[in-house]
């Protein structure tokens, strides 16, 4: 089976080199536990592959998502910049639908908890025309405390 590293050397070890290829991996931990900096990582180490990471942010602005970041020795703008690294700001999906369109620049609307069809669709859309190799979504717990 192939194997998808995670850019962590010690997990590549234990998993026999990485992710099994094609799979869905759940990362569960408390607040502050290092759900965000590891799938951050892990869309990093892809794009140092070359392979297109997307990183779906259901909480925080993609801003602040990368300013948390800035600790790290990570080139996430110049990846972003390479188009190695995407970003879709779904955090509309907490918010009332006075807010404005939250998803750009890859179009959809998620300014409210009922688009959450838009944002499968506005996923989609991004990870076929942009050929994703990994994606994450951060944080589940959001997508649980409404659907689940």
């Amino acid at each position: 089976m192939d194997r998808v590293p995670t850019g962590i050397k010690g997990l590549d070890e234990l998993l026999g080199g990485g992710f099994p290829d094609g799979r869905c991996i759940l990362i569960v931990g408390s607040p502050g536990s290092g759900k965000t900096t590891f799938a951050l990582q892990y869309l990093y180490h892809g794009a140092m592959l070359g392979e297109t990471g997307l990183y779906v942010t259901l909480d925080e602005h993609p801003d602040h998502v990368k300013r948390n970041l800035q600790s790290y020795d990570w080139d996430i703008d110049g990846m972003e910049k390479k188009g190695k690294l995407l970003f879709i700001d779904a955090s509309g999906l907490r918010r009332t639908g006075s807010e404005s369109n939250r998803m750009s620049p890859y179009g959809g609307s998620a300014t409210d908890v009922s688009d959450f069809t838009e944002l499968l669709k506005t996923i989609n859309k991004v990870v076929e025309g942009e050929n994703v190799r990994r994606i994450a979504l951060d944080p589940v717990t959001s997508l649980m405390l409404r659907y689940v």
